[in-house]
């Protein structure tokens, strides 16, 4: 079975015990694993960059990604 996958990025702010999650959200589509794992430290990396400055001061940001397999399709 040939498998392509789809790399999810969700963002979470923590605030002491308190956390607020955005939704995920789909990036791309890859064609192995690997790549789409690199992909997603190099995405989660630039939203530690530009988003960082705009939340509390004293909030963490935490970024989770992961690699859905997705089944190539013939035509």
């Amino acid at each position: 079975m040939n498998l392509l996958y789809g790399l999810v990025l969700q963002a979470c702010i923590v605030l002491g015990t308190n956390h607020s999650c955005k939704n995920p959200v789909p990036i791309n589509i890859y064609e192995s694993h690997n790549e789409c794992a690199v992909e997603g430290y190099l995405h989660a990396r630039e939203l530690h960059i530009n988003e960082f400055p705009t939340i509390p001061q004293n909030a963490m940001l935490s970024v989770k990604f992961w690699c859905e397999p997705v089944k190539k399709q013939t035509i």
